[in-house]
């Protein structure tokens, strides 16, 4: 039964409860300090407010760390349907249903996963968000299943892992309660959860599977969403796994009827509500009711934001569609409200798709034993069950769906995983169940397998997942029971792995091989894995019994991932040099480098040759004459190149060398020697406007009798 037809049974069920537990005791009509009038303008104020946070494409925005999606529950849960809702009220403007949709199946998957990567959450949410808003989560378009997308995160009735956060599994529990799929598949994650719960009744966001654990303290939010999923999926609140949790969340009510802040409050209503206890409901106390009074009186009545739920002064809008979806609906799987026209369809048409287009496809294979797979693969729109039965044995996610397949001459499926039974039946989107194998699989549709009558000889669990392992390193031993459930005792011939990456595993410590196994006798197996390669591999554990047509079988699945590299060690000693290797092409030029120190002075080179003649530059012509032995009168006129002459000055020093000494010295009018003046060769040196001339002055005798030498005329330059 699906769980949507199961909502009168458990409100019936609450009547009884009220016998047998103290916590539901009370018969009179419920406390109400809050009308319904005055719910429903809290409910409409809230609305109002939320709706001016609508983008122009429609939507509420992307996902930057907490999905402002989470706002389209709570607008659902307040009675406004998400195809009403358009920025501004403009009739041309898109909806929110269009901008979400938009989102989930246009843009990139990164505008609505909380994180860098995807995780299980972000497809369970989606899910309760896309049924809430009138879509259908397994039909958004050609490439977004949402239910495909969660399976591959599907671990035998856990999401994710064991040790992972436990909200992947809780919300995991209540997005499969949103969807047709089997109840075997409700109930196998709904003993995971209850399986989980601590010795105060009440549940944590990680996962409680020992006893130090268990006894550690409980959350309201987690509780919350526990209880709700747990009665969601098909559990009543008498159920211990329930009740639990509703004790829990009672005993934590404070004196204003508050349960923790108003998120808290919110999850603690919404799991309470999904057990049937909700405004209205026999049970519901007025301890209850001042919890919704309570939730009321945080709301902001007026000012700029009137009908927020407010933090610290300020509107926040997680906090307010919380308390909407807690006040308006009190459930985590909200069904999509009336439109506002009647007429108009709560649940929109999905996309047409051809016939052949590959989608992805979401199977539930359940071998009679209770523990049903989830998984997903890839086929062409209206393939035979078979067909994506096949496609699923080459690939699935996870992987190790299908291992095995027969399909008979007549299309029927006689086997998976070489179980054989009484037949493999399937079920199409709920539908009703019929012989596996030709049934044409229409767009989204959810493939769901029952094996009806299984084997009486099986192993306990239909599969040894060994999670992620190093490669080329063993796994520790796993072991797994085969059973005879039969009435006549039953002989192992032999045990053997099988499958694509059978040589990847490794039989341990095998008690079955030879044995006889008496009706509810079982023997064991042990299996160790060593991946041989990256990624997923799976194979087949299947045993060989003597007078037996089946041969039971488990998966064995498990990931292959490369060592962690470890810390450096300590440095080695040098080694020995080795030869010279061949020499490199040659590199490319350097910069230049900057100018060097300068070297020192070297040898004085060679005389270099004598230069060219250099123009003529300003002479003075000197005449001098004899005034007696030891004195020289001199005149001296400079000459230009512009053929001007000018006199030198006759104060002008002078000096008369010869052989290195000076024999006269004096102003140019009046040169005096020391000693008598020998005729001969001498340097005249005259300064002329701060530079020194010099020019040959020769003393010559005019006739061998004169006793004075006479002065020629030089010319100084």
């Amino acid at each position: 039964m699906h769980p949507r037809a199961l909502r009168p049974f458990v409100a019936a069920c609450l009547a009884l409860a009220a016998l047998t537990l103290p916590l539901f005791a009370g018969s009179a009509p419920p406390a109400r300090a809050a009308t319904d009038a005055e719910v429903r303008d809290a409910l409409d104020r809230a609305i109002d407010w939320y709706a001016q946070r609508q983008l122009p494409d429609g939507s509420f925005g992307t996902n930057s760390g907490l999905d402002p999606a989470w706002g389209l529950l709570g607008l659902a849960g307040a009675g406004a349907h998400a195809a009403d809702l358009r920025p501004g009220g403009d009739a041309a403007a898109p909806t929110a249903q269009e901008g979400q949709l938009k989102i989930w199946t246009v843009n990139e998957p990164s505008d609505w996963w909380a994180f860098s990567h995807e995780q299980a959450t972000d497809w369970q949410r989606a899910i309760l968000q896309a049924h809430a808003i009138g879509l259908q989560p397994t039909r958004l378009s050609a490439g977004r299943n949402l239910l495909a997308g969660m399976a591959s995160f599907y671990r035998d009735g856990w999401f994710t892992s064991q040790s992972s956060l436990f909200n992947h599994t809780l919300f995991g529990l209540l997005a499969l309660s949103a969807l047709p799929v089997p109840d075997t598949l409700l109930a196998r994650t709904a003993a995971i959860v209850a399986s989980n719960q601590h010795d105060d009744g009440g549940y944590t966001s990680y996962p409680a599977t020992d006893p130090a654990t268990r006894a550690r303290p409980s959350d309201i939010d987690s509780t919350g969403a526990a209880i709700g999923a747990l009665c969601a999926a098909g559990r009543t609140a008498d159920d211990p796994a329930v009740a639990g949790g509703i004790a829990f969340l009672r005993s934590r009510q404070a004196a204003n009827g508050a349960i923790g802040n108003v998120n808290s409050t919110s999850w603690a209503l919404d799991g309470l509500g999904e057990c049937g206890l909700r405004r209205g409901a026999p049970d519901w106390t007025a301890d209850d009711e001042s919890t919704i009074d309570w939730l009321l009186s945080q709301q902001a009545t007026s000012g700029p934001h009137a009908g927020a739920w407010l933090v610290n002064g300020n509107p926040n809008e997680y906090m307010t569609s919380d308390a909407m979806r807690a006040i308006g609906a009190a459930a985590f799987v909200v069904d999509p409200p009336a439109r506002a026209n009647p007429a108009d369809p709560v649940v929109r048409q999905p996309p047409a798709v051809a016939d052949g287009t590959v989608v992805p496809v979401a199977l539930v294979v359940d071998a009679g034993r209770g523990t049903p797979r989830l998984c997903a693969t890839d086929a062409p729109v209206g393939a035979t069950v078979a067909a994506v039965l096949e496609a699923a044995r080459s690939t699935s996610r996870p992987a190790g769906c299908v291992n095995a397949l027969t399909v008979g001459d007549d299309g029927i499926v006689t086997a998976i995983d070489h179980a054989t039974g009484g037949g493999w039946l399937a079920s199409l989107h709920g539908g009703a169940e019929q012989p596996a194998g030709p049934q044409a699989v229409g767009f989204g549709e959810i493939v769901s397998l029952r094996l009806v009558d299984p084997d009486p000889v099986y192993f306990e669990v239909d599969r040894l997942d060994f999670g992620v392992q190093p490669i080329g390193l063993l796994s520790g031993a796993r072991r797994v029971s085969l059973r005879n459930a039969s009435a006549e005792p039953v002989s192992i011939r032999a045990v053997r792995l099988a499958g694509e990456d059978g040589g990847d595993f490794a039989l341990v410590g095998d008690d079955c091989r030879g044995e006889t196994l008496a009706p509810d006798e079982s023997c064991s197996v042990g299996v160790r894995y060593a991946p041989s390669r990256a990624g997923f591999g799976s194979a087949l554990l299947t045993v060989a019994v003597t007078g037996a047509d089946a041969s039971p079988a488990i998966a064995l699945v498990g990931e292959g991932t490369s060592l962690p590299a470890g810390p450096p060690g300590w440095p080695g000693p040098a080694g020995a040099e080795g030869p010279a290797g061949a020499a490199g092409e040659p590199g490319a030029a350097g910069s230049p480098g900057a100018p060097g120190a300068a070297g020192a002075q070297g040898p004085r080179g060679a005389r270099g040759r004598q230069g060219a003649r250099g123009p003529a530059g300003r002479s003075v012509r000197v005449s001098c004459r004899l005034a007696g032995a030891k004195r020289l009168r001199c005149r001296a006129v400079a000459t230009g190149t512009a053929k001007r002459s000018r006199r030198v000055a006759a104060r002008s020093s002078t000096r008369l060398r010869r052989a290195g000494r000076v024999w006269a010295r004096g102003p140019l009018r009046d040169v005096r020697a020391t000693r008598t003046l020998p005729a001969g060769s001498y340097r005249l040196e005259v300064k002329h406007r701060g530079r020194w001339l010099r020019g040959e002055l020769r003393l010559v005798r005019r006739s061998p009798a004169a006793a004075r030498p006479a002065a020629t005329i030089g010319v100084l330059r």
